[in-house]
């Protein structure tokens, strides 16, 4: 008791402040290259604001997801996210990112403003000709779509709390005017995680070349059932070259003000998917199973194996692995009779690598020896599917 009062004292000047930092994966870009900006926010409270992101002149910016770690000390709360983002270069040039600022309840703060130096390139995108002296991939076929999208998972069946990944993908055999706006698919019944960063590639489709943007997340399941992924979508201006006779009057206006190219908007949809969510299995589930689904190890240190009477050690128990890391709960702790317990503090930690979510969390609890000898913790077990 005499602990909480002494926080509840404490100055508001000792709790951590609102923050924010950006950083970026590098400052020379070639003109067909990407950039991968990371904002971070940090704060003393569970829930932080979005950053809010500047306009950009110079390039044009995807969300690619966000990580977030959560740690509780001393019963206070101190969280951090981080947000990933893709920008593109739109011309050659110096480009700047301006300061990037977060506020809440009065709190605001702002980033330095970064600058980024964008040498020219080749375009991302395949532009195919039409004249014979083209290669045979970037001829036209017939039947084959200028642009199209498409939406799969990784499995047709899941069970609870397992990951099954969506991809959404974007292809484009011709030259857009401006970026795509895209509309992510609706998704209900399932906790979601990005994947970061977006694919960019080329891949030949039915004799045809095109340029790929891919998308991928993470989807967790909650419930058993069918449950239903909407069709994501793509807005785009496509260029197409406007038909002219160079003997009008007004064709060389034409020519300098767009350079004979007209814009033509269209919106692309992908088809609806369904996951078949199967229930776990009642049969041979373990008293302390809590629902997690994936591979996860665990393992469990004194910070000091000598000690006297009153004298505290703190026990840290450490779970990681793959999987949804939100259905792992805290060890059952076993009976401790030469020990005094205070209460456990956790944090975590996620990170997103080969299109998989893993995750750390850590317990930490402070054990007091009532007793002098040879004292033991028993063994903690953790039980998943």
């Amino acid at each position: 008791m005499k602990l909480c009062l002494a926080l509840l004292l404490w100055p508001a000047s000792a709790w951590a402040q609102l923050s924010v930092t950006a950083q970026v994966n590098k400052t020379q870009v070639a003109l067909d290259d990407q950039v991968v900006l990371a904002v971070t926010v940090t704060g003393p409270q569970a829930s932080l604001p979005d950053p809010r992101i500047p306009v950009l002149q110079n390039f044009s910016i995807y969300s690619s997801g966000r990580n977030q770690s959560i740690s509780f000390v001393n019963g206070r709360v101190s969280s951090s996210v981080t947000h990933t983002f893709v920008l593109v270069p739109r011309a050659a040039g110096q480009g700047l990112i301006p300061p990037i600022t977060v506020s809440q309840q009065g709190d605001s703060a702002r980033t330095e403003p970064i600058e980024i130096l964008v040498a020219d390139g080749a375009a991302p995108a395949p532009r195919p000709r039409d004249d014979g002296g083209a290669p045979p991939t970037a001829r036209r076929p017939a039947n084959a779509p200028d642009l199209f999208l498409t939406a799969e998972l990784d499995k047709k069946s899941a069970f609870v709390n397992e990951q099954a990944t969506l991809s959404v993908k974007f292809h484009t055999a011709v030259s857009l005017l401006g970026n795509p706006e895209y509309v992510a698919p609706k998704i209900e019944g399932f906790l979601t995680e990005d994947l970061p960063p977006l694919r960019h590639y080329n891949a030949e489709i039915g004799g045809r070349l095109y340029y790929v943007t891919e998308i991928k997340t993470a989807l967790f399941p909650l419930r058993t059932g069918r449950l239903s992924i909407g069709a994501g979508s793509i807005r785009a201006q496509v260029r197409e070259e406007a038909a002219g006779d160079p003997f009008s009057a007004d064709f060389f206006d034409r020519f300098l003000s767009q350079g004979l190219a007209a814009a033509r908007a269209r919106t692309l949809s992908s088809r609806p998917l369904t996951l078949e969510v199967h229930p776990l299995p009642e049969s041979g589930k373990p008293p302390d199973f809590s629902g997690a689904v994936g591979r996860f190890s665990l393992a469990a240190n004194l910070d000091k194996q000598r000690g006297k009477v009153g004298e505290p050690v703190t026990l840290s128990v450490t779970i990681k692995g793959e999987g949804g890391l939100s259905a792992i709960r805290d060890p059952v702790w076993p009976a401790l009779p030469s020990w005094r317990a205070f209460d456990p503090v956790a944090s975590v930690s996620q990170e997103k690598t080969g299109d998989l979510v893993r995750g750390t969390r850590v317990v930490r609890i402070v054990l007091v020896p009532r007793v002098s000898g040879e004292l033991a913790v028993p063994p903690l077990t953790l039980s998943f599917f």
